[in-house]
């Protein structure tokens, strides 16, 4: 009866593997209720999301502005813009120079049959430019990005990955024939290499963690059966977890792909306490049925209790505001309280097949045990001070853990995807973007905007990790008019041209954007100096009743949540603490008891 109700629970449950699925969308990791959050979503829903953008960094063995170099980057833009799948292309081609027929502005880029004086001198203002130099061309001019964005829908990896590769193709046959190196980056390339590392990575962990967990158990028990009955229950509970969370419609993410190793190992010490109770028994002359059942009925409750408090310890995870904490809280706690139900059943139950027969015939561990009850024995005062005072004494040094992320912390190494990024911050300051959101007051004139503008850019230009901020009034210095620059003769924004509008600013909101590229520095060093902006900020809006300066993007609130999202696990893990702790206090009636239970386990915190 047993057997039967332990396999209509795995299949039922199994069944929900085929519906599990991977949620690789970077942006659903900080996903929250939060201010920040929603900041950005006002952000991207009035400059648009980059959550289709391609980040292409070509690389040429001689100047880009010759003849071969815009011959190549023509080639890879006309060769971009006839694949179905990219629905818009951006590069150096659409910068604008100092010259204007009428009321359009020429090219920066000359013509690919133009003459060499004519060359030399786009170099010399695409040198001067400045949404080209440092922007969009490094330093030497040997190597530029483009921005390819994708069409469509591209949230399933099953559209993504296709797409993705018959773009790599494209440009490879491009780079071959222009004797080019080109790459490819943006969030797109990113969350396919860090959904291929996932799904990679999952087999090998659960692997690993099985065959060391495995090797543990042998070693101990020395018994071939000892470790299949140890093991069984285990794999059941896991088997039966991941086929819940695809019932529930709980994703596999960054963070929740390391529930199943985790999962396995909570199984394994409740297995790992069962088989060794049934062994006892049986060394005390009761049957394996006697055995079996005496080790249900004395262990269920302790067992128990163990799964509750550990499931109280993730449910509490719950609490937090990040969607990401929350699912991994719910995963682990359905993984333990699964692992709880597989194991009781199992184990006593396959101690009682032939599995069983030759357990008790060894001692487990007998001599390691025999050594460590020696080393307690008569010290077991001088041990529990001892422990005590290591867990004040290192309390310090987890309080001054300082909380850290990085947007490609999450990449394996040998990403194709990771090294352009890479590449790219070496060569341009960085594929990520410092952003700084700047809503207007109804009555301020277009001047005041382009003045107020140019203040916030001196304002990130302070940044140590930014490349030269841009922005509208950036752009008007460069456009050319009959009598000066745009920016000189500007009364209202109807006279800029719509070119110089993409992107920087939305005037049915009166917003505009200042952003600079920026390297991926992590959440502990970016941080601060974020935090000093926005202070700055305060001061310029406060000269601006009216205006809001808002320090934004998906870099910026990804490091932000990435560390909020570490406080929370810590919050959790206090109250967490004070839960389990009043919990044993109830069931033991002693506080000391509950005491002397909670310590050992806060010491691995130091």
């Amino acid at each position: 009866m047993v057997f039967l109700l332990l396999g209509l629970l795995t299949l039922v449950c199994g069944a929900g593997l085929k519906e599990l699925r991977v949620d690789d969308r970077l942006r659903d990791l900080f996903r929250s209720q939060n201010d920040d959050y929603r900041q950005l979503e006002m952000l991207q829903a009035r400059f648009g999301a980059d959550d289709n953008d391609l980040l292409l960094l070509i690389e040429s063995p001689s100047h880009l502005i010759d003849e071969r170099g815009i011959a190549g980057l023509r080639a890879t833009v006309d060769r971009l813009e006839q694949l179905p799948e990219i629905a818009r292309v951006r590069s150096i081609l659409d910068a604008r120079g100092d010259r204007k027929v009428g009321r359009y502005i020429l090219p920066l880029i000359p013509a690919g049959d133009a003459d060499e004086q004519r060359l030399e001198r786009a170099r010399a203002e695409a040198a001067a430019h400045p949404l080209v130099q440092g922007q969009v061309l490094s330093a030497d001019g040997r190597t530029s990005v483009m921005i390819a964005t994708l069409s469509g829908d591209i949230s399933s990896m099953a559209v993504l990955q296709p797409r993705l590769q018959r773009v790599r193709a494209a440009i490879d046959e491009v780079a071959r024939e222009h004797q080019l190196q080109i790459g490819v980056t943006g969030v797109p390339a990113l969350r396919s290499d860090m959904t291929e590392h996932i799904q990679r990575s999952q087999p090998t962990f659960a692997i690993a963690t099985l065959v060391l967990s495995s090797l543990a158990a042998l070693a101990f028990y020395r018994s071939w059966s000892a470790l299949l009955i140890s093991g069984i229950g285990p794999v059941l509970g896991l088997i039966c977890t991941m086929g819940l969370l695809g019932w529930l419609g709980i994703p596999i993410t960054p963070i929740t792909s390391i529930v199943p190793p985790l999962v396995f190992v909570v199984g394994m010490t409740d297995s790992v306490h069962l088989l060794f109770h049934i062994q006892d028994e049986l060394r005390r002359g009761r049957s394996h049925q006697e055995a079996a059942m005496n080790t249900f009925s004395e262990m269920w409750v302790p067992c128990g209790l163990t799964s509750l408090t550990t499931s109280m310890g993730f449910a509490t995870l719950m609490l937090t505001p990040l969607e990401a904490v929350r699912t991994f809280g719910i995963a682990c706690a359905i993984g333990t309280a699964m692992n709880f139900v597989t194991v009781m059943l199992s184990a006593p139950l396959l101690a009682t097949t032939p599995l069983g027969r030759r357990l008790g015939l060894r001692e487990p561990g007998s001599r390691f045990a025999a050594w460590l009850a020696r080393l307690v024995d008569g010290r077991h005062r001088v041990l529990a001070v001892a422990g005590a005072v290591a867990t004040a004494a290192l309390l310090p040094c987890w309080l001054s853990l300082r909380a850290d992320n990085r947007a490609g912390e999450f990449l394996p190494q040998n990403s194709d995807a990771a090294r352009v990024l890479a590449a790219t911050e070496q060569q341009l300051g960085g594929a990520l973007q410092a952003q700084v959101m700047v809503q207007w007051s109804d009555d301020a004139t277009a001047k005041e905007v382009v003045d107020t503008l140019r203040a916030v850019e001196s304002e990130v230009a302070q940044l140590s990790f930014t490349s030269k901020p841009v922005s509208l009034a950036t752009l008007l210095e460069t456009l050319p008019t009959e009598h000066g620059t745009l920016e000189e003769q500007l009364e209202t924004f109807d006279e800029i041209p719509e070119e110089a509008t993409a992107g920087l600013v939305h005037f049915d909101s009166g917003s505009a954007i200042v952003r600079a590229s920026m390297r991926d520095v992590g959440a502990a060093a970016a941080l601060p100096e974020l935090d000093r902006l926005e202070a700055r900020l305060g001061e310029l809006q406060r000269l601006h009743p009216g205006w809001v300066f808002t320090v934004t993007g998906t870099t910026a609130v990804s490091y932000r949540t990435g560390n909020h999202m570490i406080a929370e696990l810590t919050s959790s893990l206090l109250l967490a603490a004070g839960l389990i702790f009043v919990s044993l206090a109830v069931i033991f009636r002693s506080l000391r008891l509950a005491l002397a239970a909670l310590i050992p386990n806060l010491l691995p915190f130091g």
